[in-house]
C-alpha cells in the first residue's frame, strides 16, 4: 500500500497575520551602518533602502507551490553545481547582495539590484546552469521585488509558507543559508536586515500563534495516518522508499509508534 501526502495543513491565518505585521514594520525602518557581525542601528526616511531608486530588493524562486517533485529535483543545488552558481552570482554586473536557499521544496535566490534586467539575467544564467528551456521556467518560477519579497521570507522562516505548515525545520535552513552568503561576503545592508528580521519574526510567531500545533511534520503525519488506518503498526511491515531527511525520520517515527515491531 502506498501513501501520498500533499497540500498543507496547519493553523496558517495566524502565522500570517503575524508576519505581515513584522513585514509592515521592517519596510518602515530601513538601516544604516549594517554590520554582519551585528544587529544594525535604524532610523527612518522617506523610503526604505530597498525599495529605492537604482537598489531593488527580489526573490528569484521555484517551490513545491508551481514546481513538480521532478523539476524541483533537476533544479536542486548541491556540491560543484551551487559552487558554480554562487561564482556567476558573485560577477553578474547590477547584483550588490545575494543568498541562495536549497532545499528540498524550493531553490530561492534573495538578492538586491541595481538595474530592472538583473533578474532576468539572473535567470537566464540559472537556466543554462540547469540546461533548462527558459520556457518552462517561466511557467514555474516566481518573482517578487521590494516589500512582497520581505515579507515572503519571513513567511518562510515562520513556516507559513512551508508543505507542513508550522514546521520548523525551515527556520535551521533559512538561518544556513544566510550564514553561508555571510561566509562568502555576498549579503550586505540590506540582506542582513531582512535576513535577521525574518529569524525573529520567526522566533516571535510560534510562542504567540497556534501555527506550531498539531502534526507539523511530513514524517509525523504519514506515520499517524497509518496508524489511523490499521490501528496497530507492530505487526506491520513498513516498507519506505527514499533513503533522505524525511525517509529516516519516517523510520524513526514509525520505530517510536510500534517498538518492539
Amino acid at each position: 500500500m502506498i501513501l501520498r501526502l500533499s497540500g498543507k495543513t496547519g493553523f496558517a491565518a495566524p502565522g500570517l497575520a503575524c508576519v505581515a505585521l513584522f513585514a509592515a514594520a521592517l519596510v518602515s525602518l530601513p538601516v544604516v551602518n549594517a554590520s554582519r557581525h551585528s544587529v544594525p542601528r535604524l532610523r527612518r526616511r522617506s523610503a526604505p533602502e530597498h525599495e529605492r531608486p537604482g537598489c531593488h530588493a527580489f526573490s528569484a524562486r521555484a517551490t513545491h507551490h508551481t514546481a513538480s517533485l521532478e523539476l524541483r529535483e533537476k533544479l536542486a543545488l548541491a556540491g560543484a553545481k551551487l559552487e558554480d552558481l554562487h561564482r556567476a552570482l558573485q560577477s553578474l554586473a547590477g547584483l550588490r547582495e545575494f543568498a541562495v536557499l536549497n532545499t528540498c521544496n524550493r531553490v530561492e535566490i534573495y538578492g538586491v539590484a541595481t538595474t530592472p534586467d538583473t533578474v532576468d539575467r539572473l535567470q537566464a544564467s540559472f537556466c543554462a546552469m540547469n540546461q533548462m528551456e527558459p520556457a518552462l521556467f517561466e511557467k514555474i518560477r516566481l518573482n517578487l521585488r521590494g516589500h512582497p519579497t520581505v515579507q515572503h521570507l519571513l513567511e518562510v522562516a515562520a513556516g507559513v509558507d512551508s508543505q507542513m505548515i508550522g514546521e520548523t525545520e525551515i527556520l535551521g535552513q533559512v538561518k544556513a543559508a544566510y550564514a553561508a552568503a555571510q561566509a562568502r561576503g555576498t549579503t550586505g545592508p540590506v540582506l542582513n536586515r531582512v535576513f535577521q528580521k525574518s529569524f525573529q519574526a520567526a522566533s516571535t510567531c510560534a510562542p504567540i500563534t497556534a501555527i506550531g500545533e498539531g502534526q507539523i511534520s511530513v514524517a509525523s503525519v504519514a506515520v499517524d495516518l497509518a496508524l489511523k488506518i490499521f490501528g496497530n503498526l507492530q505487526p506491520c511491515h513498513v516498507l519506505i522508499l527514499g533513503a533522505g531527511d524525511i525517509g529516516e525520520k519516517t523510520a524513526g517515527r514509525s520505530r517510536v509508534a510500534a517498538p518492539g515491531g
